[in-house]
């Protein structure tokens, strides 16, 4: 099996699309239900620990049945000038709620300078106290809810009655291609949060935001020109650069990019 065959099998197989890296690695990324998976330039696959993969091994990973996923309720309009997405909490446990309020404390940084915003998302006690308890139930989630995160969330609103929840944006102003990005992460957000088995609320790394952000998007499954526009709008406002991690990277691609042109010149018998 060819490395393209691969990667249209695993495509195929966890109904996900592969993303290329491009030069210099040449490699491929997959997220799917069964992890993360790089496809290298020799056909070589290994998941994010770096443990090697055979391709019978990779193409016969255990495949669950995707839960369907609920469709947002809708947009409600806030008292502060915002949006928000508004979510059944069907399909939910403890476990998968205490994710999506990590994500929101984790990411909360770049999220803020994403969409402009002056005013914080979550209390990080929150997301703190949520890690120190033991949150197995509902009832023990609810518990910590009141005491930490109601009133005092304000990128986060639950309503244990009606079996909702909402993802928030307090922000003036809101263009309507922020509000169809800020959608779209919600329901990605949602949807992870339900698969994964655990969400750390550390900060994300920001000496490079633009890469940051990127990588956590592709994470999320937003690839693919389904979610371009919605990248190129959360990526927007963040300094730094979306291909490299570091300008020593960055650098490096360039040299080994020039030492390939003067390469072909030579060859050619041309002058660079």
């Amino acid at each position: 099996m060819t490395r393209k065959e691969l990667v249209q099998a695993l495509e195929t197989k966890w109904g996900v699309k592969a993303n290329y890296l491009g030069v210099p690695s040449c490699a491929y990324e997959i997220y799917c239900e069964a992890g993360n998976f790089l496809i290298d330039r020799h056909g070589v696959v290994r998941d994010q620990t770096g443990r090697e993969y055979s391709a019978e091994e990779v193409l016969n990973q255990p495949q669950t049945e995707p839960a369907e996923e609920p469709e947002p309720i809708g947009w409600e309009e806030l008292p502060l000038s915002g949006y928000a997405v508004e979510l059944p909490l069907e399909g939910h446990t403890a476990a998968s709620l205490r994710n999506l309020i990590n994500m929101l404390a984790s990411k909360e940084r770049l999220l803020v300078s994403a969409f402009a915003l002056t005013r914080s998302l979550v209390d990080s006690r929150l997301a703190e106290e949520l890690c120190k308890r033991s949150v197995e139930d509902m009832e023990s989630f609810q518990a910590v809810w009141s005491e930490f995160g109601d009133g005092h969330c304000l990128g986060f609103e639950m309503n244990f009655e009606k079996q909702t929840m909402a993802v928030k944006l307090v922000k003036e102003n809101m263009a309507v291609e922020e509000m169809t990005a800020f959608l779209d992460l919600a329901v990605c957000m949602n949807e992870n949060a339900r698969k994964l088995k655990y969400s750390s609320f550390k900060p994300a790394q920001e000496d490079n935001p633009k890469y940051a952000m990127r990588t956590w998007l592709l994470r999320l499954g937003m690839s693919g020109d389904a979610f371009k526009k919605t990248r190129k709008v959360l990526l927007a406002r963040l300094s730094g650069s979306a291909a490299f991690r570091t300008p020593a990277e960055e650098e490096k691609h360039k040299a080994r990019l020039l030492a390939r042109k003067q390469n072909l010149c030579e060859e050619d018998g041309d002058v660079c």
